[in-house]
């Protein structure tokens, strides 16, 4: 008679243990793996090429002849002066490309003596890849640094952003 009231006993366990939540415990999760960042090798904006030189993704980069030049639209261009002696000046440019897959490149010409300083701005695209022909924006910081005493007119894609009075 104990016999049976032990079975069913065990088996009414069974079968409200079967009811409730079902518990799992589960693995610790491994510690994620940061990847190491190597400086001084940069994208260059080529599939398969990278350059050891640590260049901004404006900058013109080597491969870069292979590319077909696009224009660029300016929406947005300002001079911004940080907070440093001797001052230094970097010009903010926001813009938009006609193609998502182009890339931006940006360079300047030295102060003139008329003090007019040049800031050419383009895109660069793959011939060898097709990607939509959507606009897409894009913003950069060109940096002047620090300039010689002197005033100074800043242009971008020839239009003037305005001027700088170098201390």
């Amino acid at each position: 008679m104990y016999r049976k009231i032990i079975v069913l006993l065990a088996a009414f366990a069974v079968l409200i243990s079967a009811c409730g939540p079902m518990i799992v415990q589960e693995e610790p999760m491994p510690d994620p793996v940061t990847p190491t960042i190597d400086p001084n090798m940069h994208d260059t904006g080529i599939p398969g090429e990278e350059d050891p030189v640590d260049l901004s993704d404006w900058e013109p980069q080597p491969g870069d002849d292979e590319l077909t030049r696009g224009e660029v639209t300016i929406t947005t261009s300002d001079i911004l002066t940080l907070e440093s002696f001797p001052p230094q000046f970097v010009v903010h440019i926001e813009g938009e490309k006609g193609n998502p897959c182009a890339y931006i490149r940006a360079v300047s010409s030295e102060p003139g003596t008329n003090g007019r300083i040049d800031i050419e701005v383009y895109a660069l695209i793959d011939p060898l890849i097709l990607c939509a022909a959507v606009t897409d924006q894009f913003e950069i910081n060109f940096p002047l640094g620090s300039l010689p005493t002197g005033n100074y007119t800043v242009f971008v894609n020839g239009e003037q952003v305005g001027e700088i009075m170098a201390p």
